[in-house]
């Protein structure tokens, strides 16, 4: 069937092994697409669910923030004022 030692076996038998090697390849890079992709779907469930974690103690970070910065006020504002004289 395929004469090795001519120019045309040993061409037509590199074009079978060039695409048993291509094929290869390509099964081999849908497999990595398909796990990419199921992988990319579990992290984004994931970030969701962290997200929902996250977002009460921001808020809360934020608000004692806030306090923070109204008491250095209120201390400000005393200390301003200095003691009264009666």
């Amino acid at each position: 069937m395929f004469d090795y030692k001519t120019l045309r076996g040993q061409s037509q038998i590199s074009s079978i092994l060039s695409n048993v090697v291509f094929i290869g390849v390509l099964i081999n890079a849908v497999w990595a697409i398909d796990r990419l992709s199921s992988n990319i779907e579990e992290l984004s469930v994931e970030s969701l669910r962290k997200t929902d974690l996250i977002s009460p103690l921001l808020r809360v970070s934020n608000d004692l923030k806030m306090d923070v910065v109204q008491v250095q006020q209120w201390i400000t504002d005393i200390w301003l004022r200095g003691p009264k004289m009666v």
